[in-house]
Protein backbone atom coordinates (compact mmCIF):
# COMPACT_ATOMS: atom_id res chain seq x y z
CA UNK A 1 0.00 0.00 0.00
CA UNK A 2 1.14 3.53 -0.61
CA UNK A 3 1.30 6.36 1.91
CA UNK A 4 -2.12 7.79 1.04
CA UNK A 5 -3.90 4.49 1.65
CA UNK A 6 -1.95 3.95 4.86
CA UNK A 7 -2.86 7.43 6.13
CA UNK A 8 -6.53 6.84 5.37
CA UNK A 9 -6.49 3.43 7.07
CA UNK A 10 -4.79 4.83 10.17
CA UNK A 11 -7.30 7.68 10.29
CA UNK A 12 -10.18 5.21 10.09
CA UNK A 13 -8.61 3.09 12.87
CA UNK A 14 -8.27 6.17 15.07
CA UNK A 15 -11.86 7.23 14.38
CA UNK A 16 -13.11 3.74 15.26
CA UNK A 17 -11.29 3.82 18.60
CA UNK A 18 -12.43 7.37 19.30
CA UNK A 19 -16.07 6.48 18.56
CA UNK A 20 -15.89 3.67 21.11
CA UNK A 21 -14.35 6.00 23.72
CA UNK A 22 -16.94 8.72 23.11
CA UNK A 23 -19.75 6.14 23.37
CA UNK A 24 -18.26 5.07 26.71
CA UNK A 25 -18.38 8.67 27.88
CA UNK A 26 -22.06 8.87 26.99
CA UNK A 27 -22.74 5.59 28.78
CA UNK A 28 -21.10 7.01 31.91
CA UNK A 29 -22.64 10.48 31.74
CA UNK A 30 -24.36 9.97 35.11
CA UNK A 31 -21.63 7.95 36.82
CA UNK A 32 -20.30 9.84 39.87
CA UNK A 33 -16.61 10.84 39.64
CA UNK A 34 -16.31 9.55 36.05
CA UNK A 35 -13.83 11.54 33.99
CA UNK A 36 -14.43 11.73 30.25
CA UNK A 37 -11.86 10.24 27.95
CA UNK A 38 -10.80 11.03 24.42
CA UNK A 39 -8.37 9.93 21.75
CA UNK A 40 -6.16 12.58 20.23
CA UNK A 41 -4.64 11.34 17.03
CA UNK A 42 -4.33 14.26 14.64
CA UNK A 43 -0.95 15.43 16.01
CA UNK A 44 0.52 11.91 16.08
CA UNK A 45 -0.66 11.22 12.55
CA UNK A 46 0.61 14.59 11.27
CA UNK A 47 4.01 14.03 12.88
CA UNK A 48 4.35 10.60 11.27
CA UNK A 49 3.33 12.05 7.91
CA UNK A 50 5.96 14.80 8.22
CA UNK A 51 8.67 12.22 8.79
CA UNK A 52 8.03 10.91 5.28
CA UNK A 53 8.72 7.36 6.48
CA UNK A 54 5.93 4.89 5.72
CA UNK A 55 7.04 2.66 8.61
CA UNK A 56 6.64 5.59 11.03
CA UNK A 57 3.12 5.98 9.74
CA UNK A 58 2.34 2.29 10.19
CA UNK A 59 3.74 2.39 13.74
CA UNK A 60 1.46 5.19 14.98
CA UNK A 61 -0.37 4.07 18.11
CA UNK A 62 -3.31 5.94 19.60
CA UNK A 63 -3.73 6.60 23.30
CA UNK A 64 -6.92 6.98 25.28
CA UNK A 65 -6.45 9.95 27.59
CA UNK A 66 -8.48 11.18 30.53
CA UNK A 67 -9.77 14.74 30.20
CA UNK A 68 -8.73 16.68 33.27
CA UNK A 69 -9.55 20.10 31.79
CA UNK A 70 -13.35 19.89 31.50
CA UNK A 71 -15.38 21.27 34.37
CA UNK A 72 -16.90 18.67 36.67
CA UNK A 73 -20.46 18.77 37.89
CA UNK A 74 -21.60 18.40 41.50
CA UNK A 75 -21.08 14.62 41.33
CA UNK A 76 -17.50 14.97 40.03
CA UNK A 77 -18.44 13.84 36.53
CA UNK A 78 -17.19 15.99 33.63
CA UNK A 79 -19.18 14.49 30.74
CA UNK A 80 -21.36 16.86 28.72
CA UNK A 81 -23.85 14.85 26.69
CA UNK A 82 -24.16 17.59 24.07
CA UNK A 83 -20.40 17.89 23.68
CA UNK A 84 -20.01 14.11 23.32
CA UNK A 85 -22.75 13.94 20.68
CA UNK A 86 -21.13 16.80 18.76
CA UNK A 87 -17.73 15.09 18.90
CA UNK A 88 -19.30 11.83 17.75
CA UNK A 89 -20.87 13.59 14.77
CA UNK A 90 -17.53 15.22 13.87
CA UNK A 91 -15.74 11.89 14.29
CA UNK A 92 -18.28 10.04 12.13
CA UNK A 93 -17.91 12.66 9.39
CA UNK A 94 -14.13 12.28 9.45
CA UNK A 95 -14.41 8.48 9.30
CA UNK A 96 -16.86 8.60 6.39
CA UNK A 97 -14.67 11.05 4.50
CA UNK A 98 -11.62 8.81 4.91
CA UNK A 99 -13.62 5.71 3.94
CA UNK A 100 -14.95 7.40 0.81
CA UNK A 101 -11.47 8.58 -0.19
CA UNK A 102 -10.04 5.09 0.35
CA UNK A 103 -12.85 3.52 -1.68
CA UNK A 104 -12.20 5.94 -4.55
CA UNK A 105 -8.48 5.19 -4.41
CA UNK A 106 -9.12 1.43 -4.54
CA UNK A 107 -11.56 1.89 -7.41
CA UNK A 108 -8.95 3.84 -9.36
CA UNK A 109 -6.38 1.10 -8.74
CA UNK A 110 -8.84 -1.59 -9.89
CA UNK A 111 -9.52 0.36 -13.09
CA UNK A 112 -5.79 0.78 -13.71
CA UNK A 113 -5.20 -2.95 -13.26
CA UNK A 114 -8.01 -3.82 -15.69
Amino acid sequence: MDATATILEKMMDACTLRHSVLAGNLANAQTPEYKRQDVSFKNDLAEAMRSGNLNDLRQVEYQVEEDETSTSGSNGNNVSTQKELGLMLENTTLYNTAADALARKMSTLRKAIQ
